[in-house]
This record gives structure tokens, sequence and C-alpha cells, in this order.
């Protein structure tokens, strides 16, 4: 699903070509299981992703900030970079973090938070751009 960028429900369908072939739990055919085999598999490849950007020389990073359907401010993070060894670029959605206002200081300190917790270089930071209208 994730390599053919198809949607969180297709991976219903990737249960059911498994269970083809092996015999799966009961309780493991629900969509709650199904949501959780695509966050199991989101968290391997978002690290090889922020791993690969740690080897990078450099990244732009995008953010975009949105409200969903609770009226929660959220701020989407994405970030561009060019694996080491080669010369073709990535965009990546890198992740979400929830802002407690919408200032340009929250706005940082999400950032930095972000940066910290992923083991990502603000040296690196070529370039930053705000898509959109991201503040309050």
């Amino acid at each position: 699903a994730l390599s053919r960028n198809a949607s969180m429900l297709s991976v219903t369908d990737i249960h059911d070509h498994i269970a083809k072939y092996l015999k799966l739990p009961d309780s493991c055919s629900s969509k709650n299981y199904a949501f959780e085999f695509v966050e199991c598999i989101n968290s391997v490849v978002k690290e090889i992703c922020m791993q690969e950007n740690r080897e990078s020389k450099f990244h732009t990073l995008i953010v975009d900030e949105s409200t969903d359907i609770s009226v929660t401010k959220m701020l989407i993070i994405y970030i561009k970079y060019c694996p080491a060894g080669t010369k073709s670029h990535r965009t990546v959605f890198a992740g979400m973090v929830k802002l407690t206002a919408c200032d340009s200081g929250v706005y940082f300190s999400a950032i930095k938070e972000f940066y910290m917790t992923n083991n990502l270089d603000f040296q690196k930071m070529v370039m930053f751009t705000a898509m959109g209208h991201p503040f309050c």
C-alpha cells in the first residue's frame, strides 16, 4: 500500500491476501488492526527516511499548519533531502506535531523538539518553507 501510494484502507486488501496463505487470528480482521499494521510499517519507513536525512549533506524543511475536526492545531512537517551517494531528491512526510498556540515561538519550539526527537541537525537545513498561510 505504501509503495503504491494507496489509501490506508487498502491495508484490508493486504490482510485478505495474506489470509489466503496464513492462518490469522480472528482479532486481526478488524480495520483497527489494519491501521495498527500500517503504523508498524510507517515506523520502519519513517526511520529509514530519518536515517537517510541524517546522512545527507543538507535538507529543506517544509511545514504547513492544519486544524483537525476537533479544532486542534497541528504542524505538518515534510523534509526534502538528497540521500547520500545519490543525485535525486526525496520529499517525505516526516510527521505531525500538536501545537499549543499559534505564534512563532510555539512553531519554533515544536520544530526544535521534532529535530531533537528525530536526532536531526539544524545546521544542515538550507531552506525553510511554510506552505500557504501556516500562522493562525
